[in-house]
């Protein structure tokens, strides 16, 4: 992966669109200086924001207590379960949900 490592920096706050940085408690680092429009990556920390990033996904583990009616593995469709996210996708197809 390409980039600075910002051991320190976390992400404090997320919406659909916006994120900010912070430092970790105690942290004796200090901010680094990002101009405004920097692009940083960050490891999303929850599914909603790893599956917003993808046209497709399917669910590779569903929890015990969901039943298969539940879980749906077409885009756009809520998925609750574990997913996993393969790139391209350009030769992928949605599975259908299931029964």
């Amino acid at each position: 992966m390409e980039g600075v490592p910002y051991p320190d920096l976390i992400v404090r706050a997320v919406s659909q669109k916006h994120g900010q940085i912070g430092l970790r408690d105690g942290s004796a680092a200090t901010l680094p200086n990002l101009p405004l429009g920097a692009r940083i990556r960050i490891l999303p920390i929850h599914a909603c924001a790893t599956v917003a990033m993808h046209p497709v996904f399917r669910t590779v583990d569903i929890c015990p207590t969901i039943s298969p009616s539940n879980a749906q593995t077409a885009t756009g469709q809520l998925c609750r379960s574990f997913v996993q996210v393969d790139a391209p996708h350009e030769a992928c197809e949605p599975s259908p949900p299931m029964p």
